[in-house]
C-alpha cells in the first residue's frame, strides 16, 4: 500500500483515533471506532499497490473520494458543498448518502476527525488550547469546547490534564 504524506497522516490521525475511542468506553465510542474502522478500510484499499493483474477500469466511487477528501482537508474550512461538489454529488443527495454509509451526519463526522487530531495535540504538545481549537480546523473556542465535550464527554482542558499525569 502505497500513502504519500497526507494519507501517512490521516492514517496516524485514524489510528490514533481508535486508540482513544477504544480508551473512552462511551455510548458513542463504539459507533465512532466502527466508523473509524471503516476509513481506514477505505483509505487503505483506495491506495493499494496492486502488483497482479487486475481490471484497472473499476473507479473509485465518489463515496471513496470523498472521504479520501475528507481525511486529508479536515482541518480547512470543510462544508458539505464543497465535498458534494468534489464527489459530483448534489448536497442533499450526499448529505443523505453519507449518513447512511456511515451512521453519522457529515458534520458530526467533519468534528469527530478534528476532535481525535485535537486529542493527539493536547497529548503531546504544549500549545494552548485556542491554538490547538484553530490548528484542528474549528471555527471558535466555543465550538471546539462544545464537540470535545460532546464527543469525548471531558473538556479539552480535563483531558490534557487527564493525560498528562
Amino acid at each position: 500500500c502505497y500513502l504519500d504524506n497526507d494519507m501517512g497522516k490521516a492514517v496516524i490521525s485514524l489510528f490514533d483515533s481508535l486508540y482513544y475511542l477504544k480508551r473512552r468506553n462511551t455510548t458513542i465510542a463504539s459507533s465512532l471506532i466502527r466508523n473509524v474502522c471503516d476509513n481506514l478500510v477505505e483509505l487503505f484499499l483506495s491506495n493499494f499497490s496492486r502488483k497482479e493483474k487486475l481490471d484497472v477500469s473499476t473507479p473509485k466511487s465518489e463515496l471513496q473520494l470523498a472521504l479520501e477528501y475528507i481525511n486529508v482537508h479536515f482541518k480547512e474550512n470543510l462544508d458539505l458543498q464543497t465535498v458534494a461538489k468534489y464527489a459530483n454529488y448534489n448536497p442533499t443527495h450526499f448529505s443523505k448518502l453519507f449518513h447512511k454509509k456511515m451512521g453519522i451526519p457529515f458534520n458530526r463526522y467533519i468534528s469527530s476527525l478534528r476532535v481525535n487530531y485535537a486529542k493527539r495535540l493536547l497529548i503531546s504538545t504544549e500549545q494552548s488550547i485556542s491554538f490547538i481549537c484553530f490548528e484542528c480546523g474549528f471555527s471558535s473556542v466555543s465550538s471546539f469546547n462544545r464537540n470535545f465535550l460532546e464527543i469525548m464527554g471531558i473538556s479539552p482542558s480535563n483531558y490534557r490534564a487527564e493525560y498528562k499525569e
